[in-house]
């Protein structure tokens, strides 16, 4: 089975996105998240969660570093 979601704030609704995957029983979710850190604690539950992580989050300007 396959997923697709436009997240707009992870750290809001990572809870409801782990539910989801388990309910459906989702092979493969793809999450569009504008604004992610690569070592966020959202990105850490869904590797905890087993799944595996691509992403290729946005550099972060200098002036918000």
């Amino acid at each position: 089975m396959f997923g697709s979601m436009n997240v707009h704030s992870l750290n809001d609704k990572i809870d409801a996105i782990l539910s989801v995957r388990r309910e459906r029983k989702l092979d493969v979710l793809l999450l569009a998240e504008t604004w992610h850190y690569p070592d966020s604690v959202c990105i850490r539950r869904l590797r905890a969660d087993g799944m595996r992580v691509l992403d290729c989050p946005r550099a972060v300007p200098a002036s918000c570093g």
